[in-house]
């Protein structure tokens, strides 16, 4: 169950990212990824009921130093692609690949986690913004380009040199270092720079040129430029049987790495409680808890009429976040009165779009069950024939005795 604070949502300005993941997991199912079965809410919180998996995330792994062999790495990375292969089908980016992400079932799969900031590909409009963890975000990312399915094969790269050396190829002492990095170190590897677990393999030559193709800089000639089966039909992933690895049907003496029970909870990653003084906790929660925003959030994948796809050949087909011609509700909110000292920096709710106060409680639209993020920014706003809603926004800024809501034209 992944428990969500509704007030550490909003000041950590994270509620698109909890809706869109609702959003985007109640319309798949795949067995490598962690699939939703219910949401529902309380006053203070809201509730993910996910797939259980009980190995620990990856990540925990390389924290503790585990050195994988490269039987282990390949059939890691093949569970990896399998997931993107169904996300790709379906017309959805994950951008937020990392071993954070990636969590080992009690039989030894690895199974991809967290869809707050991925998006759906819609037919004529481009993705440019930047999201994501530094460390693993591709060039055209980092440079707001258009974004395409071969984003996602970059940082799959990146974990596999991790993997290897036990670090990744680019880092730095703050984001604009390692930005700086991505940009402009470039990745050769040769056979003789491999670790000795790895250098005496009779397919080093090909290990090597799966991981520089894949840390392309230029995403035209990056590995998976042309398709998906580009890569898993590679030499290094030569002699994998994808029917029955999808179908998680590998005899269980033949997966290379099956975690121990138990031993895998990382501590550090539990959520400190908020400090409700230094936030105003009550007075957000009940702004929150007074709108519409989360009306909606309720789902059973097991309902009639929420259902899922069932398998990867079954494919999505419905448009996520389709354009609404007839917006039946704008979401808003009320305004809070904001009497108290500007929020310290852990909680700054600055829009970063133009630097103002501006709290953005409420940007959707509704669509049947289901919440559309608008973004505020001023290329969705410039672009021609889309269709006019009205957006709302607080602001804590005290004018009268009684907030107002600033309302304002813009394009969705």
């Amino acid at each position: 169950m992944k428990e969500i604070s509704k007030v550490k949502a909003y000041v950590k300005k994270s509620i698109r990212s909890t809706l869109m993941e609702r959003h985007i997991l109640k319309h798949i199912h795949h067995n490598f990824i962690s699939n939703l079965y219910f949401s529902f809410q309380d006053k203070d919180n809201l509730y993910l009921i996910l797939d259980y998996f009980s190995g620990g995330d990856l990540r925990f792994y390389l924290n503790k130093n585990v050195q994988f062999n490269e039987k282990q790495i390949k059939f890691l990375v093949s569970n990896i692609i399998l997931s993107l292969k169904y996300l790709h089908q379906n017309n959805i980016l994950h951008r937020d690949m990392k071993p954070e992400n990636l969590v080992f079932d009690e039989k030894g799969y690895l199974n991809l986690t967290d869809f707050g900031i991925s998006k759906k590909i819609k037919k004529n409009k481009q993705i440019k913004d930047r999201s994501g963890t530094p460390g693993y975000l591709s060039p055209e990312m980092i440079l707001k380009n258009n974004q395409t399915f071969v984003c996602d094969y970059f940082p799959v790269g990146i974990i596999i040199y991790e993997l290897i050396f036990l670090k990744r190829p680019f880092n730095g002492r703050n984001k604009q270092e390692i930005s700086d990095n991505i940009l402009h170190k470039n990745i050769n590897l040769k056979k003789k720079n491999l670790p000795n677990l790895f250098i005496n393999s009779s397919s080093a030559n090909e290990l090597v040129d799966f991981i520089n193709k894949l840390l392309k800089r230029k995403a035209n000639e990056r590995l998976g430029s042309k398709g998906i089966n580009e890569i898993m039909q590679h030499p290094w992933l030569k002699g994998i049987n994808w029917d029955i690895m999808e179908s998680k049907l590998i005899n269980e003496e033949e997966i290379p790495f099956i975690p121990s029970p138990g031993d895998n909870f990382d501590y550090l990653k539990v959520n400190n409680k908020i400090n409700e003084k230094d936030i105003n906790y009550n007075s957000y929660l009940k702004l929150i808890n007074n709108s519409t925003l989360f009306n909606s959030f309720y789902f059973n994948s097991f309902s009639p009429n929420q259902r899922k796809v069932l398998s990867s050949n079954n494919l999505l087909h419905k448009e996520l976040c389709v354009k609404n011609e007839e917006v039946n509700n704008i979401m808003h909110s009320e305004t809070i009165q904001n009497n108290k000292k500007k929020l310290n920096d852990k909680y700054d709710t600055k829009n970063e779009s133009n630097g103002s106060f501006e709290y953005t409680l409420s940007e959707f639209t509704s669509e049947e069950d289901d919440f559309i993020f608008n973004r505020n920014s001023e290329n969705d706003r410039k672009i021609s024939g889309e269709i006019k809603v009205k957006r709302f926004s607080i602001s804590p800024k005290k004018i009268n005795k009684k907030d107002t809501i600033e309302k304002r034209n813009s394009i969705f």
